[in-house]
């Protein structure tokens, strides 16, 4: 099953137990989902909205090692984060691919080595640079192939559903959700053994709801990405900024970082490590993590649900499951490319349907059916900011197309 109407219709048309809970979505719930389906349990995940919506589609687009924590001397979290990134560009190299990085020096004490390609900074005091490898993919593919690999072995997969209040035992332990399709409005009972908690910045709110007297775990620190059109770089290099001059921040996206014991840590000193946290009442929270380490943080959260009762223990092959679309060859110039192997579907769904409804965006009427159909997608922006990024791109443009496209 692959809709949304089978899915639902799946969940509601009887009592359903499942072996694990997972809510929401995005990097940290989506590679959860996949690990525990992977093996064998009976996975049930749910997201309050679209499938690509979330803190975590608020990305730079990068699969880095996080160079910016080695001034904090964060040393193991860079290190695993490398490993994780080749990892994840050797299970999914039709979505994650090699990026050059140019780290400009003003200090004649800095980086002694010299390098010809600075056409776009600025030349006065500039004495030479390093350039580094690093990893850049599109979070929204990369959400849509990590669904359609945890559908393949065997997850349900929701959008739109809310989780309202838990289900307690005598002891309260956790035993299930009440849920509310918001759709319909439609609310409904689930039993499971275990939940994963992967509400990333919001994971406070599922923890207090569990036990009102929990102290928070998680900080939020506030950032901003900018994107801006390859023109202005005018080079397929990246390049690092390592610091302003005028030491000025913008805030607008929010990070997830675990405070640990130290409620009074500073957000800017929060760690990106991953932390488990397993409550008594069977709910396994993941606080903290990144795209780059999402599938370590998802294997360890379920290592972490198997010490509880209730759950059998089986290994997995997540760390060696290719991505969905994996054979696909790559063509930067298909305006499809994002649906790596399913492009050829899309383009089927009608001969007449693959013309773009704009001349600046490529959106065409075959996209949108096949987001509905197969993405589960419910609302027209959700096509537009999540599903093809055309609203992030240019919103002028993708306003002006929104009567098309409805």
């Amino acid at each position: 099953m692959t809709d949304r109407k089978s899915q639902i219709n799946f969940i509601f048309s009887s009592d359903h137990h499942w072996d694990a809970l997972v809510t929401p979505v995005r990097a940290s719930g989506l590679g959860a989902a996949l690990d525990t389906a992977s093996r064998g349990n009976k996975t049930l995940l749910l997201e309050k909205f679209d499938f690509a919506k979330g803190p975590s589609s608020i990305s730079p687009k990068l699969v880095h090692g996080g160079g910016r924590y080695l001034q904090n001397g964060d040393i193991s979290l860079v290190i695993e984060a490398l490993q994780e990134r080749d990892i994840m560009r050797e299970k999914a190299p039709h979505l994650v691919s090699n990026l050059s990085f140019v780290m400009p020096s003003y200090d004649w004490w800095n980086n002694p080595f010299l390098w010809d390609w600075s056409k776009n900074l600025f030349h006065d005091g500039l004495r030479s640079g390093v350039i580094y490898q690093d990893g850049s993919f599109d979070d929204s593919c990369m959400t849509m192939a990590l669904m359609r690999t945890a559908q393949t072995r065997g997850a349900t997969l929701l959008s739109y559903i809310e989780v309202l209040d838990f289900i307690k035992t005598h002891d309260e332990g956790f035993s299930g959700v009440i849920i509310r399709e918001n759709i319909n409005n439609t609310p409904l009972e689930n039993q499971s053994k275990v939940m994963i908690n992967a509400t990333v910045v919001f994971s406070d709110q599922l923890i207090q709801q569990d036990h009102s007297s929990a102290k928070a775990k998680i900080q939020s620190s506030e950032g901003v990405h900018l994107v801006l059109d390859q023109e202005f770089l005018d080079s397929d290099k990246a390049i690092m900024v390592t610091q302003t001059t005028d030491r000025k921040v913008l805030f607008a996206s929010l990070r997830p970082l675990a405070t640990g014991n130290n409620d009074a840590k500073k957000a800017k000193e929060g760690s990106r490590h991953r932390e488990i946290l397993l409550c008594t009442s069977r709910l396994v929270n993941i606080l903290g993590g990144k795209w780059a380490t999402h599938s370590k943080i998802a294997q360890d959260a379920i290592d972490t649900a198997y010490v509880m009762d209730g759950l059998a223990e089986r290994k997995g092959d997540t760390p060696l499951l290719p991505i969905h679309g994996f054979e696909f060859e790559n063509n930067n110039q298909n305006p499809l490319k994002s649906y790596v192997m399913d492009a050829q579907k899309v383009r089927a769904l009608d001969k007449k349907g693959n013309q773009s409804l704009s001349n600046k965006l490529y959106l065409s009427k075959n996209q949108i059916i096949w987001s509905i159909k197969r993405d589960m997608v419910c609302c027209l922006e959700d096509v537009l900011s999540h599903t093809t990024s055309c609203l992030f791109l240019d919103a002028k443009e993708s306003l002006a197309i929104t009567p098309l496209a409805a």
